[in-house]
């Protein structure tokens, strides 16, 4: 019995590693595409403003 929480607390660990994994990814995709919607209108401005 003494391998039981040790497998129950590695899989907590795995799935709570896999649940950042996933959210740092959702995250950083997300601000690649607001970067890649911000950054055409920045330069339209820029060079409109020039």
């Amino acid at each position: 019995m003494t391998r039981l929480p040790m497998i129950a607390f590695g899989s907590a660990a795995v799935a709570s590693y896999a649940c950042f994994c996933w959210s740092l990814a959702a995250y950083s995709s997300w601000t690649l595409r607001s970067s890649a919607r911000v950054v055409p209108m920045a330069w339209v401005a820029a060079e409109s403003a020039v």
